[in-house]
């Protein structure tokens, strides 16, 4: 759907989907625009005849899902469109623009596929090495050629964060970040980690039911930073941000105030690791120097949006556990 900014008219709205029956489901996770106003979205279907232009056909949909990505123009004429999937299940969770190119990430159960695509120098994984792998893959938004495509994953369950609608990818001119999970106490044999060792936050070891996973890409798509964060039980992440400076993380934490890796940088800053919410908040450094981590008195911190002056965030209540802070008219407060 497309709104003005003014006064929220609708002025375009859509279905996307199948082009002969509608017995099967889609669903639309994550969306962005690039500076020519071309608008993509990417999700997950169990369809085999999406509207495709241009693009590759169905791989496993009908008994399995597929992940698909669509591009639309500014006047909402679809361009190009394709599946992206294997002989099993793809669900695609977020994309992002970074150097000039459109990455997608999700996860995958499949054996064989068609979007891994190696390049010189970059991280390449061309096989499932554990129940679900992530995969990464990156179109040129000129002509939508695929450029790179890989999986990430180790011998464990890598699962995408949060309820897997988007949020999890962002980038700036220099590096991407991205973050996803560690699921269900697996291992972390042959899950592939980088520790630049210049004081920045690492941890290759599993530490509870579900671990958060941190990793950080360049513009050669080499792996620069990945580590695991969280505690004795289960940790997951909702969404990321960043600004010139930092990158944030909101989701939620039920592990124990003595080992979930709370910091309290004693300069002000809120702080809390025993409330009774689970919501969770950390901040780093781009280079990876962790600077402030807190529970946060709700059930999950659902979205993170930074400026290079604020943080906002949002959540989900189930009690009147919250602290709140009220500044004064004009602004709401309840």
């Amino acid at each position: 759907m497309r709104f003005t900014k003014t006064n929220c008219q609708l002025i375009w709205g859509t279905y996307f989907t199948e082009t002969i029956n509608n017995n099967n489901n889609t669903y639309i996770s994550d969306i962005v625009i690039d500076e020519g106003n071309y608008i993509y979205c990417t999700g997950v279907t169990n369809s085999p005849d999406l509207p495709i232009i241009g693009g590759d056909i169905a791989q496993g949909v009908g008994a399995f899902y597929d992940c698909f990505l669509a591009k639309f123009d500014y006047s909402g004429t679809l361009v190009w469109s394709t599946y992206v999937g294997g002989n099993n299940t793809e669900a695609g969770h977020s994309i992002t623009l970074f150097n000039n190119a459109l990455y997608i990430m999700g996860v995958t159960t499949s054996t064989t596929n068609n979007f891994v695509q190696n390049m010189a120098g970059a991280y390449n994984q061309n096989t499932l090495r554990g129940a679900n792998d992530l995969f990464i893959v990156s179109y040129n938004i000129t002509d939508n050629t695929k450029l790179w495509g890989t999986y990430f994953g180790g011998d464990g369950d890598e699962i995408p964060g949060g309820n897997g609608m988007g949020g999890l990818l962002t980038a700036d001119n220099q590096n991407m970040y991205a973050v996803s999970g560690l699921a269900n106490g697996t291992t972390t044999n042959n899950l592939f980690f980088v520790d630049p060792g210049i004081g920045n936050y690492f941890d290759d070891s599993q530490n509870g039911a579900n671990d958060i996973l941190l990793l950080k890409w360049n513009t050669q798509n080499q792996l620069e930073w990945s580590t695991l964060f969280g505690g004795n039980s289960n940790e997951r992440v909702d969404k990321i941000t960043i600004d010139n400076y930092r990158i944030w993380l909101g989701g939620y934490t039920n592990s124990s105030a003595a080992t979930f890796p709370y910091l309290n940088p004693n300069d002000g800053s809120y702080f809390n690791n025993t409330s009774t919410g689970s919501g969770m908040l950390a901040q780093f450094t781009k280079t990876g120097i962790l600077q402030w981590s807190t529970k946060w008195p709700s059930l999950i911190v659902r979205g993170v949006f930074a400026d290079n002056n604020w943080l906002w965030a949002c959540g989900e209540m189930t009690s009147s556990i919250l602290y709140t802070v009220d500044p004064g008219p004009p602004a709401y407060f309840d």
